[in-house]
């Protein structure tokens, strides 16, 4: 299986990247290409995504439409800090998930972010 992976922020920001990946129980396991080191855990259920990435970044989130989720961002050389994500587009399909989500920092948003993963 390969996965594309698209993210993008209102700020124009883009992360794009290809990866093999492998299917294990109810799990799509693939290198995230973006940063070094890292292993992206894909959880997809009927009303909801888990991306948990694993290794030089750790991140954790949980996205449910129309909810809020307190995760936190740590990576190995240091940086971690709290914060909350809010969904406001969930739809899954087939072979395609797409997620709006903002991320909010001391109760302020400080981004808006798009994701598109195709499963192919």
């Amino acid at each position: 299986m390969i996965i594309s992976f698209y993210s993008i922020d209102e700020e124009l920001n883009k992360v794009s990247f290809k990866s093999d990946a492998k299917k294990v129980n109810n799990s799509i396991i693939f290198e995230d290409k973006s940063v070094k080191d890292t292993i992206i855990n894909l959880e997809i259920y009927d009303d909801k995504i888990i991306i948990d990435r694993s290794g030089f970044i750790n991140t954790y989130f949980e996205f449910r439409l129309n909810e809020f989720f307190n995760t936190k961002y740590k990576s190995e050389e240091g940086l971690e800090f709290e914060f909350k994500i809010f969904c406001n587009l969930l739809e899954i399909k087939q072979n395609r998930i797409d997620i709006e989500y903002d991320m909010i920092l001391d109760e302020n948003i400080k981004f808006h972010h798009k994701l598109w993963i195709i499963l192919r």
